[in-house]
């Protein structure tokens, strides 16, 4: 085998490994360091705030506050546009939460203005995203961190 049909066997096994496999590699490489940036805001936004989180990923890294948001009464939604990280992200709130409303996560764009109003109601008609806390449609705070968009 020459060097270019190696390198063009191991690049196309890389790249079929990142598109069936994304949400674990994104999980092992971004986790560790975006968990500590959730931490820090979930510690200082009031306690009871509604977030929209853009770009949640798989949730792993806010999961990984589960403690903090059931401690301090904080509601999320979150929206990511690549559709394997918004269902890894379902999967993984419901796992640690349940079928509950703490956190709960849609395949969308945050471009998608009449997403982010019915997100913000509760109104997703595809989904159970009901108001935890209705402020009248309004979150008290947006979380955007290592999302590029």
């Amino acid at each position: 085998m020459s060097n270019l049909a190696l390198c063009a066997a191991v690049v196309t096994g890389f790249i079929v490994l990142l598109r069936t496999q994304s949400p674990r590699v994104y999980d092992i490489v971004i986790n560790h360091m975006t968990a500590l940036w959730y931490k820090t805001v979930l510690e200082r936004i009031p306690s009871g705030s509604r977030v929209l989180d853009i770009g949640i990923g798989t949730a792993t890294a806010l999961l990984t506050n589960a403690e903090l948001l059931v401690d301090r009464d904080i509601m999320v939604r979150g929206v990511d546009f690549t559709k394997a990280y918004a269902e890894a992200a379902s999967k993984n709130a419901e796992r640690v939460f349940g079928a509950g409303e703490r956190v709960k996560v849609v395949y969308g764009s945050v471009y998608d203005t009449v997403l982010l109003k019915e997100l913000a109601e509760g109104k997703r008609r595809s989904t159970r995203l009901t108001p935890a806390k209705a402020k009248g449609g309004e979150f008290d705070a947006v979380y955007f961190s290592g999302s590029l968009a």
